[in-house]
């Protein structure tokens, strides 16, 4: 399209949804930052097709990712000198970082004299996974510091999972929201947990969709924050399940669709 001004949120807004039809929402979330537009005109000669453009991207992706090492930093052995030579060719090197490797992102704090453990909580799933053959399910997180939590439903769901939820939403709307304005839902939960949202709308529903706000969401998931007064109180254990009870609807919800 012909943008007409600099940055303008209208226009940010067409090009993202652009985008998002061309590649998909996965790469669109994974590999794309942000969006800048600039004024344009018809005659100017630098468009770029759609399959040029996934082409050029799936090429983007597979440079990026050669050039990330095979093994996460916090494996490597790495003195000071060293550490400063990397983090100096890191910060010139697009989406690449101390956390990143060919295996995914690590959260570690490299080169650290603190030896702490990086990671200071325990959790548990249950109901959900490859051996269940359910996509949605139940989730617990003990974390000193009043970060613990109980969490229901689906995180993050593979996108054809994900669409199948966003059908049976879009087909049962009354049967999902009277699920949500539950007096035993609303007890524990405030509503789905806004964990990454679409900007724009899912690909195959109208903008005047009324389970719009819902077909936005790509996690499914509910949560409860739990201080560590509460965790460490005899009646905690009765909590966690009450709580989690309370979300089954929500889970059979979803499992009816994603599995």
């Amino acid at each position: 399209p012909t943008f007409h001004g600099d940055n303008v949120k209208e226009d940010k807004n067409i090009a993202w949804e652009m985008l998002e039809l061309a590649l998909g929402e996965k790469d669109l979330y994974t590999w794309i930052g942000a969006v800048e537009t600039r004024k344009g005109t018809s005659k100017q000669s630098t468009y770029t097709s759609c399959l040029r453009l996934q082409k050029e991207i799936a090429q983007l992706k597979r440079l990026l990712t050669n050039r990330l090492p095979d093994k996460p930093y916090y494996e490597l052995d790495i003195d000071e000198k060293t550490l400063s030579n990397l983090r100096t060719s890191l910060a010139a090197r697009p989406f690449a970082s101390e956390r990143f490797s060919k295996h995914g992102e690590i959260f570690c704090a490299l080169g650290s004299k603190d030896k702490n453990p990086y990671k200071t909580n325990f959790g548990a799933s249950l109901g959900m996974g490859p051996k269940s053959g359910l996509s949605a399910g139940y989730y617990l997180q003990i974390q000193p510091g009043n970060a613990s939590f109980a969490a229901a439903g689906a995180y993050m769901p593979e996108l054809p999972v994900l669409a199948a939820m966003r059908q049976e939403i879009d087909y049962n709307l009354k049967d999902f929201e009277k699920i949500l304005k539950a007096a035993s839902f609303k007890k524990y939960y405030e509503g789905l947990d806004e964990i990454e949202v679409l900007k724009t709308t899912p690909k195959g529903y109208s903008p005047d969709n009324q389970a719009l706000p819902y077909l936005r969401h790509k996690s499914y998931v509910v949560s409860r924050a739990f201080s560590d007064k509460e965790v460490t109180d005899p009646s905690f254990l009765k909590e966690v399940v009450n709580t989690l009870k309370s979300a089954h609807p929500l889970v059979q919800f979803l499992n009816k669709a994603g599995s």
